[in-house]
């Protein structure tokens, strides 16, 4: 009897520490300086943004992807995320007409030309929503400043936050 008591000890004590949470897996995983995504149109380079808490726990990661000509990098690449979020469980409920599920490469590409207000700029964000996260992608256009080079160049991120770890413990519950 005490035998499987501390064999049940023993296993609910492995379990909850292989559980980890979320954030603190990817911040493990791509906590480098710099992180190379490859799709069939070529290299895409990340850099991560790590923001914590006030107890120290990451709450947030954020990858900035290097600006780059080719929109098709960025759309294949958001196609194959988008999808994996919903395999996840992830829903979204964008306004955006052309970016909602099913996904496809062409609509995420047509998105991406559209102006957007909240932007000031062509491109588009997205929010994903399971349980106590929030998955944000953004991709916009910047054009050049060189009157004699009018290349477009696109930018993207994106972010898995912990609402639950926002605040820490120092953090109140505010009423209103």
């Amino acid at each position: 009897m005490k035998n499987l008591l501390f064999i049940i000890l023993f296993l609910i004590c492995s379990i909850s520490s292989v559980a980890q949470n979320k954030i603190d897996n990817l911040v493990e995983k791509y906590s480098d300086n710099s992180i190379s995504i490859y799709t069939s149109e070529g290299e895409l380079s990340l850099s991560p943004v790590i923001k914590y808490n006030s107890d120290g726990k990451p709450y947030s990661i954020r990858l900035d992807g290097d600006r780059t000509e080719n929109p098709d990098k960025i759309s294949e690449f958001f196609l194959s995320l988008f999808n994996n979020k919903l395999k996840e469980g992830f829903t979204t409920n964008t306004p955006i007409l052309l970016l909602r599920p099913p996904f496809s490469k062409e609509n995420i590409r047509s998105s991406m030309d559209y102006y957007s207000l909240e932007l000031e700029s062509k491109g588009f964000k997205i929010e994903f929503k399971k349980d106590k996260y929030l998955f944000k992608a953004k991709v916009y256009e910047v054009e050049s400043l060189d009157i004699y080079d009018r290349t477009k160049y696109y930018f993207f991120h994106i972010e898995m936050i912990d609402k639950s770890r926002l605040g820490g413990s120092k953090s109140s519950k505010f009423k209103f």
